[in-house]
Protein backbone atom coordinates (compact mmCIF):
# COMPACT_ATOMS: atom_id res chain seq x y z
CA UNK A 1 0.00 0.00 0.00
CA UNK A 2 1.21 3.62 -0.73
CA UNK A 3 0.25 7.00 0.66
CA UNK A 4 -0.08 10.21 -1.76
CA UNK A 5 -1.15 13.43 -0.16
CA UNK A 6 -3.78 15.59 -2.27
CA UNK A 7 -1.31 18.13 -3.35
CA UNK A 8 1.40 15.59 -4.60
CA UNK A 9 -0.24 14.95 -7.93
CA UNK A 10 0.67 15.94 -11.28
CA UNK A 11 -2.96 15.94 -13.53
CA UNK A 12 -2.69 16.08 -17.42
CA UNK A 13 -5.46 16.33 -19.91
CA UNK A 14 -3.38 13.83 -22.11
CA UNK A 15 -1.99 10.81 -21.58
CA UNK A 16 1.82 10.62 -20.31
CA UNK A 17 4.21 8.30 -20.03
CA UNK A 18 5.79 7.95 -16.56
CA UNK A 19 3.36 6.62 -14.15
CA UNK A 20 0.36 8.39 -15.37
CA UNK A 21 -3.02 6.67 -14.81
CA UNK A 22 -6.78 7.47 -16.39
CA UNK A 23 -9.11 8.54 -13.56
CA UNK A 24 -12.28 10.89 -14.14
CA UNK A 25 -13.57 13.80 -12.13
CA UNK A 26 -16.43 13.03 -9.58
CA UNK A 27 -16.19 15.96 -7.29
CA UNK A 28 -15.17 19.95 -7.35
CA UNK A 29 -14.84 22.13 -5.15
CA UNK A 30 -13.27 25.66 -4.48
CA UNK A 31 -12.07 26.76 -1.15
CA UNK A 32 -9.97 29.92 -1.44
CA UNK A 33 -6.93 29.29 -3.49
CA UNK A 34 -7.56 25.86 -3.73
CA UNK A 35 -9.14 23.24 -6.01
CA UNK A 36 -10.52 20.08 -4.12
CA UNK A 37 -11.19 17.45 -6.65
CA UNK A 38 -12.17 13.68 -6.13
CA UNK A 39 -11.36 11.65 -8.41
CA UNK A 40 -12.52 7.94 -9.63
CA UNK A 41 -10.73 5.08 -11.65
CA UNK A 42 -12.17 2.47 -13.64
CA UNK A 43 -11.19 -0.18 -11.36
CA UNK A 44 -13.34 1.85 -8.58
CA UNK A 45 -10.29 3.43 -6.19
CA UNK A 46 -10.83 6.98 -5.64
CA UNK A 47 -8.05 9.96 -5.34
CA UNK A 48 -8.38 13.39 -3.45
CA UNK A 49 -6.50 15.64 -5.03
CA UNK A 50 -5.96 19.76 -4.26
CA UNK A 51 -4.43 22.17 -7.14
CA UNK A 52 -3.80 25.59 -6.76
CA UNK A 53 -7.05 27.69 -8.53
CA UNK A 54 -4.17 29.40 -11.09
CA UNK A 55 -3.39 26.04 -12.39
CA UNK A 56 -4.72 25.76 -15.85
CA UNK A 57 -6.59 22.63 -15.78
CA UNK A 58 -7.78 23.43 -12.49
CA UNK A 59 -9.99 26.31 -13.77
CA UNK A 60 -11.84 24.90 -16.34
CA UNK A 61 -12.16 21.75 -15.06
CA UNK A 62 -15.86 19.83 -14.56
CA UNK A 63 -17.61 16.89 -12.88
CA UNK A 64 -17.12 14.05 -15.48
CA UNK A 65 -13.71 15.22 -17.34
CA UNK A 66 -11.38 12.51 -17.71
CA UNK A 67 -8.06 13.22 -17.22
CA UNK A 68 -4.63 11.68 -16.04
CA UNK A 69 -3.14 11.48 -12.68
CA UNK A 70 0.37 10.66 -11.69
CA UNK A 71 1.92 10.82 -7.86
CA UNK A 72 4.58 13.11 -7.71
CA UNK A 73 5.98 11.62 -4.38
CA UNK A 74 4.81 9.12 -2.40
CA UNK A 75 5.29 7.09 0.36
CA UNK A 76 4.83 2.85 1.34
CA UNK A 77 2.92 1.93 4.29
Amino acid sequence: MVAVRSHQFEVSREPQNGGFFPATVKKVGRIGPLVRIEFVTSWGKTFDVELADSDEIAASIAIGDALYLRPKDFRAL
